[in-house]
């Protein structure tokens, strides 16, 4: 009930219960199908170019190690938050699961 006058609804307690049901019952629903491009939903192909990027950007031993430090800590920048399934696949939808044109977006925000 506070919640509800809180927040300027009806002090009725049935309406509240009524109202918190509803809420769980949406909550639990599974209402969200996810397009093609992102964990769970990948092709082959795509599966296959998220490991390539993967690889890419932790590569530690070639000549692009100094960027990959960088691009790391972009592409994982919401870590905390999402997942690094979620975090890849993000970038490349971005484009069109190219990595040659990822890389170059993400270079873009390195300071030269």
């Amino acid at each position: 009930e506070f919640f509800f006058s809180a927040v300027g609804g009806t002090n009725s307690s049935a309406v509240g219960r009524n109202s918190i049901v509803k809420f769980i019952k949406h909550l639990k629903q599974n209402r969200v199908t996810l397009p093609r491009g992102y964990p769970g939903r990948l092709t082959d192909e795509q599966l296959q170019i998220c490991l390539d990027f993967r690889k890419r950007i932790c590569a530690d031993k070639d000549e692009d190690a100094a960027d990959n430090i960088i691009r790391k800590e972009i592409v994982y920048a919401f870590h905390e938050i999402e997942n690094e399934a979620y975090s890849i696949c993000r970038y490349l939808r971005a484009r069109d699961f190219d990595i040659v044109a990822t890389l170059k977006m993400i270079d873009g925000y390195i300071p030269r």
